[in-house]
């Protein structure tokens, strides 16, 4: 039987490269302020990156920065865990909402986000200036209130 282990993880730069392969964009962030607050990674023993998850704050908003599965095992729970554990670690900071631009807001749904309507959100995110928008991809600003 296989072991997969939920850990926090400084390992930001191999995290993102994991999630550039699912076709997550990274490198604008810094343009909106963003400040990495913690990462988590899930790991078959002793070390294989199967998931990932990164915390982030902008512009005093928590952002879902970022999550990945490796596609064999989607549908699996993983990714839930990941977002159960980034919640309660949001809440223990006192924060109160999550905002995150999604590709897969099907997902999101299912864990409690909800998309936001307007523009509310739009000075959190750069989506606007990505060249996947409107071709591979189709986002959704999404937020959960804690």
């Amino acid at each position: 039987m296989l072991r997969f282990v939920l850990k926090e993880t400084d390992e930001y730069q191999r995290l993102t490269e994991f999630m550039t392969r699912f076709g997550l964009e990274f490198g604008d962030d810094e343009l909106l302020g963003n400040q990495v607050i913690k990462c988590w990674k899930v790991v078959q023993e002793p070390d294989y990156l199967t998931g990932g998850i990164i915390l982030s704050k902008r512009q005093g908003e928590y952002i879902l920065n970022g999550i990945a599965v490796d596609a064999p095992l989607r549908k699996s729970g993983i990714g839930r865990i990941m977002v159960n554990k980034l919640i309660t670690e949001v809440r223990k900071m006192d924060g109160k909402r999550i905002y995150l631009a999604a590709k897969a807001p099907e997902f999101f749904l299912k864990v409690g986000f909800e998309e936001v309507t307007g523009n509310e959100a739009d000075h959190l995110f750069n989506c606007g200036l990505c060249s996947q928008k409107g071709d591979k991809c189709f986002p959704k600003i999404m937020k959960i209130d804690l």
